[in-house]
C-alpha cells in the first residue's frame, strides 16, 4: 500500500442484547430522544474520519441479506433495528453516502461455556468456572455503570486500554485454566475465540482496498484486544486511538 489505511476499532456492547454472548449488559431504551441525539452526535464525530468502508458483526455468508436491509433502511421501508449495526453502522454509512455496509463475522463451531461444566465437575475444577462466572458478572456490572454516561463517552471508556485488558483477562487468565491431562477444553475455547477473530481479520484484509484512507470496524468490544494486536503489527495500517478520538471535542 502506498499509504497506511487508518483503522478505527469501535468496540461496543450489543445494543439489542440478543444474548449471543455469555455475559452481556442490558442497554436502556436506544430509541429515546436522548439516546438518538447522542447517536447523531456520535455519527458526526465518526464521520470526520470520512471512512471508505464500515465493517460490522454480521456473518459474511449473509452479506446479501445485509445489503437488502441497508437498502430498505435507506428507503425507510423497515423499522430501524435496535442493534449497533443499525444505530451506528447504517446511520454512519448513510451519512457518508456509502453504498454498502460490510459483513465480516465468521463464527466457527465454538465450545459453549455450559459445555465446560461437566468437565469441570468431573475434574474438580468448578472453582475455576465459578471464578470465571464471578469475573464475568463483575465486567457486566462495570459496563452497566458506563451505560449511565452518554454513548460517545461510554464507548470511549469501553475502548480504553484498561477495559480491553480486563475483558481479555477472562480468556487468557481464567478460561484457559480449565483442563486436565491431555484435555484442554478451556484452552480450546480460547483458541476458538482467537480463530474467530483471525477469520474476522482476514475478511477485513480481503475487503480493504489500496486507496482506502480510513475504515471503521464495529464489533463487540471483546473482539478488540485481538484485532488491535493484529492490526498494530501489520505495517500497512495505522491503528487510531479510539478513546482519544471519541473524547475529543
Amino acid at each position: 500500500m502506498a499509504h497506511k489505511t487508518k483503522i478505527l476499532l469501535l468496540g461496543t456492547i450489543h445494543f439489542d442484547n440478543h444474548h449471543d454472548d455469555e455475559f452481556n449488559p442490558s442497554m436502556d431504551d436506544i430509541y429515546s430522544v436522548k439516546r438518538q441525539a447522542e447517536l447523531e452526535a456520535l455519527s458526526r464525530k465518526l464521520g470526520q474520519l470520512k471512512p471508505a468502508k464500515i465493517f460490522v458483526e454480521w456473518e459474511v455468508d449473509n452479506q446479501k441479506r445485509l445489503d437488502d436491509l441497508y437498502q430498505s433502511y435507506l428507503r425507510a421501508e423497515i423499522p430501524v433495528g435496535a442493534s449497533e449495526i443499525y444505530q451506528i453502522g447504517f446511520r454512519l454509512a448513510r451519512q457518508q453516502q456509502l453504498a454498502r455496509v460490510l459483513a465480516i463475522d465468521n463464527k466457527s463451531t465454538e465450545i459453549e461455556l455450559k459445555d465446560l461444566e461437566s468437565f469441570a465437575k468431573a475434574q474438580h475444577q468448578m472453582d475455576h468456572l465459578h471464578q470465571l462466572k464471578k469475573y464475568g458478572k463483575k465486567l457486566v456490572s462495570q459496563v452497566e455503570t458506563l451505560l449511565q454516561k452518554d454513548i460517545a463517552e461510554m464507548l470511549a471508556l469501553l475502548n480504553s486500554e484498561e477495559m480491553y485488558r480486563e475483558n481479555n483477562y477472562s480468556y487468557v487468565g481464567l478460561l484457559v485454566k480449565i483442563g486436565a491431562g491431555k484435555s484442554y477444553p478451556g484452552a480450546e475455547m480460547v483458541a476458538d475465540w482467537f480463530r474467530r477473530n483471525l477469520l474476522i481479520y482476514n475478511n477485513i484484509l480481503r475487503l480493504i482496498e489500496r486507496d482506502d484512507r480510513a475504515v471503521i470496524i464495529i464489533l463487540g468490544y471483546g473482539h478488540m484486544p485481538v484485532l488491535r494486536f493484529l492490526f498494530s503489527d501489520n505495517l500497512d495500517f495505522e491503528v487510531l486511538n479510539t478513546q482519544d478520538l471519541l473524547s475529543s471535542n
